[in-house]
């Protein structure tokens, strides 16, 4: 049913965007997201967060021992 899908909405040859949300190194392959929340995320994953760098995030929430902040989604 998947595959259906993707054979009407994509073509051979055609170009998207597209974020690399992981990897399969023994398959040579790359996990990719078409979804446009993920595309346009400014980041996504820890990994895009430097010492020093400023952020823009929502407080998830708050206890003693401090705060923990969603700068997007799945990154808090």
């Amino acid at each position: 049913m998947i595959a259906a899908f993707f054979c009407q909405a994509f073509k051979t040859g055609q170009t998207v965007r597209a974020r690399v949300i992981g990897a399969r190194p023994l398959d040579g392959l790359a996990v990719l997201s078409l979804k446009p929340s993920v595309v346009d995320a400014k980041l996504a994953s820890h990994a895009d967060v430097e010492p020093g760098q400023l952020v823009t995030g929502t407080i998830a929430s708050i206890d003693d021992k401090g705060a923990v902040f969603t700068l997007s989604p799945g990154i808090k």
